[in-house]
């Protein structure tokens, strides 16, 4: 356990979900910093104590800078630069008296694209704050396609249009330690289904097919290059399957037990449920798994759409009837909602997942 850690292992999470939608340009990133210290303060008034983290939505801010390429050190420096990184490190400060090691992640995107490769989307990032500064940076690894019951268009297709890093699928710096001990997985949106994702499965999942364009440092592979002529080996497959390794490998050396989501918009409670926060807590060997989102018409009541798993059985990954399995959650603790935040307190004891 680290220096810091909690003589218990109960995890403590806060999950602020938002009305609204996420922040395509920097213009609304003053309106969201108060909404932020307007949440930090509703979690400061009901006397939640001792909480590992407060996870926010997908695109909560926007950065008008891509990162894709940069190496860590220089992604963060581009986002202490932004006027929301003192706000962060404050709401931190802010609830330390009762939760001394808290951290804040929350959902960034980026309004700009690769310039090489200006027909790409930007970045989705999922960062974690403490007081003193940025401890972790989660690039997203796992891109989505539209869902196979509506009409299909190139244009809305991100798995077409995102490029991912193969350094992303093996950096250290996404796994952040929380006070009690336990590592957590940043996820940026649907990389929470990219925690169940088993490189050695014979048959291809839509997770893996997603995953279009590798940049490996020196250059853009893509799916769609040919196979050479007398070659056994597909080579975009070959990097593909070596970086879904990486990712299961940095979980598993890490001892990941804690996930942690910024969610985009709308999640539909049963897929997202059970294909995505379910397979995440069982990925991780029933780890606790625990999103926030935006929703754009209204917010859930405290008990619906909780975007919360605990526990699920490794065995869930290859259960039969995916479509027909139960949904189950873990109920919150305790909550407090108004007209923009539903904030939630979720409570779990991880004492047989942490490594002593």
């Amino acid at each position: 356990m680290s220096k810091t850690a909690r003589a218990d292992a109960t995890t403590r999470i806060v999950s602020v979900c938002v009305l609204g939608q996420h922040l395509e340009n920097i213009e609304r990133n003053a309106e969201r910093q108060e909404l932020l210290q307007r949440a930090i303060h509703e979690i400061s008034n009901r006397g939640w104590s001792n909480i590992d983290a407060v996870v926010l939505p997908g695109g909560f801010f926007c950065l008008d800078k891509y990162l894709g390429p940069l190496p860590y050190t220089e992604r963060v420096t581009a986002l202490e630069n932004t006027s929301f990184h003192k706000v962060c490190t404050s709401g931190c400060q802010y609830l330390r008296q009762s939760s001394p090691s808290v951290i804040i992640a929350i959902g960034i995107d980026t309004s700009k694209g690769p310039e090489e490769f200006t027909s790409f989307w930007p970045d989705q990032l999922c960062v974690a704050w403490t007081e003193k500064g940025i401890v972790g940076i989660g690039r997203k690894v796992f891109p989505v396609s539209p869902p196979k019951n509506k009409k299909y268009e190139e244009e809305k297709d991100e798995s077409r249009h995102y490029i991912c890093y193969v350094e992303d699928y093996k950096a250290r710096n996404r796994i952040v330690s929380l006070a009690n001990g336990a590592n957590t997985v940043l996820c940026a949106c649907y990389d929470m289904f990219g925690c169940g994702e088993n490189p050695e499965e014979s048959v291809m999942t839509d997770r893996t097919r997603y995953i279009k364009y590798i940049h490996d440092g020196a250059r853009l592979h893509s799916a769609n290059t040919p196979q050479r002529p007398g070659s056994k080996f597909n080579s975009f497959k070959v990097l593909r399957k070596r970086c879904i390794s990486c990712f299961q490998t940095l979980l598993k050396t890490n001892n990941v037990v804690v996930a942690l989501g910024a969610i985009h918009q709308n999640p539909s409670a049963r897929y997202w449920q059970v294909h995505g926060i379910q397979v995440c807590s069982a990925g991780l060997d029933g780890g606790l798994v625990i999103g926030a989102a935006h929703f754009s018409e209204s917010l859930p009541q405290k008990d619906n759409h909780t975007l919360s798993a605990n526990g699920i059985s490794k065995k869930y990954l290859t259960a039969p009837h995916k479509n027909s399995r139960k949904i189950d959650t873990l109920q919150c603790q305790d909550s407090v909602k108004d007209d923009k935040l539903l904030i939630r307190l979720f409570e779990a004891d991880l004492a047989n997942a942490i490594k002593q």
